[in-house]
């Protein structure tokens, strides 16, 4: 069976979506952290946040263009190979 989707070259995919959420679940439970908390180191090294006063509001990966999630993806590939977990 195959699905096709047509998107547009600036828009993210679903499977980009899916990639990074169990990337993150993953490497967290290989961490001992939890996904929340591993999803906010990710933001934080992608730059997808903003800050605002002494806060930092970090963008949900469902308002990422698909450039910021492929850079996403590949922070999460890096942090598991810099601890020996590879994806």
């Amino acid at each position: 069976e195959v699905h096709l989707t047509k998107i547009e070259a600036a828009t993210k995919t679903l499977g980009q979506l899916a990639k990074i959420h169990a990337c993150i679940k993953d490497l967290a439970s290989f961490l001992g952290y939890t996904p929340e908390e591993l999803k906010l180191v990710i933001k934080e090294k992608a730059g997808l946040y903003k800050v605002n006063g002494k806060e930092k509001e970090f963008k949900s990966f469902a308002e990422c263009t698909k450039d910021e999630l492929s850079d996403a993806i590949q922070i999460c590939i890096q942090v598991g190979n810099e601890v020996g977990y590879y994806m």
